[in-house]
């Protein structure tokens, strides 16, 4: 597969459609939404506008290192910033962005550019990642750099852990440069979970926009002016009615990339809507239902949208998948681990246990196809090796011996268990108190939508 140039310019690179662009589009929009929402929420400031004396301190309190430029200068730099958060909101529009000899200068004096910042005064791609990390927060960087600075795109970066490597150096090199601001949530006391489900809920949906869009105007071709997306949604789909399909252009367009988040409120047409997960999933549930009308040709929404699914399953039950490999299997488990993991096991089980059960419910119904899939990477295991379990239902048992627990050769007095049915060669595969978790009678079944099964069960030595 061809692929770009950090220092090609960014006009030459959107010139035509494929999933490269549509890659990279969807990175830069995610940071240019939290760029809009961090200047709307925290500085009251219309990224649109003109910013005045006033405005212009208060935005310097939180981006000490751009004080070396002018308010003229500022708003030159700003107005930069805005034209690329035009053109990568749209998948097919087209445009050179330029920056001015000054501007370059000013940012350059700061960090040293690794590659060209402008080609015939227009930004490369390089430039357009360059001057956006300035205008953003620190707990911003990694997730752009990741998505964007990636061997998939561009020549200059190699693969694998060499990839890893210089998205470490890029974020070393920038990371005193931009804003000093604290993450925006809605829920603090989960705050790093409300942080983790914003990124995947962005990243996810912002490609599924953008693959949406592909379909709808059914053209590689991109355009100098932006195209409407809801004459082309009209035009492929029917909705139950006028107002459904527009509050889903909310959702898309007016929402996430306007800097909304999970949890937020918005105003449209007189009515409050907030951006909950019930929204969200019925919202998605409710497309889906139109995409498979035609399976092959909405192939890659059907395909963003699963991957969406399956990663929220991931962020709750992932832990536990990963925990459940370390005891039953029998290459991982040791006599000093057992108590440990045991005790981790119930941590994990806790914490997927808070999550409200409607959340597991609605977004059981985005997987597509049927199957779970959990991935655990290689580097999780002390033998580097990677596991997979697919499964159509997620069985988790809770196991409690007043007797304590006995797992392959190894006994702890611990009498509960928490444990998932993962897929595992026999040959490998730990006993619990004597049995195979496929053995063991349960008393009792809570089903958590159509996805997970919680089996309460009680056992002695067999």
């Amino acid at each position: 597969m061809v692929k770009f140039s950090l220092n090609d310019s960014i006009d030459s690179v959107y010139s035509v459609v494929d999933k490269k662009v549509l890659g990279i589009k969807a990175s830069v929009i995610n940071l240019c939404s939290d760029i809009d929402r961090y200047f709307r929420l925290v500085l009251s400031i219309d990224i649109c506008d003109y910013l005045d004396e006033e405005q212009y301190d208060r935005v310097i309190g939180l981006f000490p290192s751009l004080s070396c430029m002018s308010i003229e200068q500022f708003n030159r730099f700003i107005n930069m910033i805005k034209n690329i958060r035009t053109i990568n909101a749209h998948l097919h529009l087209r445009k050179p962005i330029f920056i001015d000899d000054d501007l370059e200068y000013v940012l350059s004096s700061l960090v040293k550019p690794q590659y060209k910042v402008r080609v015939n005064n227009k930004l490369t791609m390089y430039g357009q990642m360059y001057v956006l990390i300035f205008i953003s927060q620190k707990y911003n960087l990694w997730p752009f750099i990741t998505s964007y600075y990636r061997n998939a795109y561009f020549d200059e970066i190699e693969r694998g852990i060499q990839q890893n490597n210089k998205q470490v150096e890029i974020q070393h090199l920038f990371q005193n440069f931009c804003g000093i601001g604290k993450p925006i949530v809605n829920d603090k006391a989960n705050s790093r979970e409300e942080q983790y489900m914003n990124e995947q809920f962005k990243y996810y949906l912002s490609r599924f926009i953008f693959s949406f869009e592909r379909t709808c105007f059914k053209t590689r071709k991109t355009f100098s002016k932006v195209r409407s997306l809801k004459s082309g949604l009209f035009d492929c789909y029917e909705f139950d009615n006028d107002e459904e399909a527009s509050k889903l252009l909310v959702l898309f367009r007016n929402c996430w990339f306007h800097g909304n988040n999970l949890n937020d409120t918005v105003e449209y047409d007189g009515e409050i809507i907030k951006l909950d997960y019930e929204f969200i999933f019925n919202a998605m549930i409710k497309i889906k239902k139109c995409l498979l009308h035609d399976h092959i040709e909405n192939h890659r929404m059907i395909t963003e949208l699963n991957n969406f699914a399956l990663e929220c399953f991931n962020f709750y039950a992932l832990r536990i998948i990963e925990l459940s490999y370390k005891v039953l299997d029998s290459r991982l488990l040791s006599s000093d681990k057992i108590d440990s993991r045991i005790e981790n096991l119930q941590n994990a089980f806790d914490r997927f246990n808070k999550v409200n059960p409607k959340f597991f419910e609605l977004i059981s119904n985005l997987v597509e196809p049927d199957d779970l899939v959990f991935y655990v990477t290689a580097s999780k295991f002390a033998d580097n090796l990677a596991r997979i379990t697919s499964c159509s239902n997620l069985k988790i048992y809770k196991i409690h011996s007043d007797s304590g627990i006995r797992i392959g050769d190894y006994y702890s007095p611990k009498k509960d268990l928490y444990i998932a049915n993962i897929d595992l060669d026999n040959v490998f595969v730990n006993k619990i108190n004597g049995f195979e978790l496929n053995e063991l009678v349960f008393w009792n079944e809570i089903k958590i939508g159509k996805k997970i099964s919680i089996y309460d069960v009680e056992i002695v030595f067999k």
